[in-house]
């Protein structure tokens, strides 16, 4: 599942969405959280979306697991 402020998406939809910004936002900024127990695909799944985008300022970050 991807999640953009606070909307869950599918792969495709947050590529439509990302294209939307991007039209919108031809600089926005992108940043790629994940936790550590994230597939590295999922991660790859939205830089591929961001890049057919046309989106080239992406980040990634990382998610603390507060349980531990």
């Amino acid at each position: 599942r991807f999640i953009l402020n606070p909307k869950e998406y599918t792969s495709n939809g947050l590529a439509i969405v990302l294209k939307e910004v991007s039209s919108l936002f031809p600089n926005q900024q992108v940043i790629i959280r994940a936790d550590e127990l994230t597939y590295h695909k999922y991660v790859i799944q939205a830089l591929d979306a961001c890049g057919r985008s046309n989106l080239s300022d992406v980040s990634f970050s990382t998610i603390r697991d507060e349980s531990k």
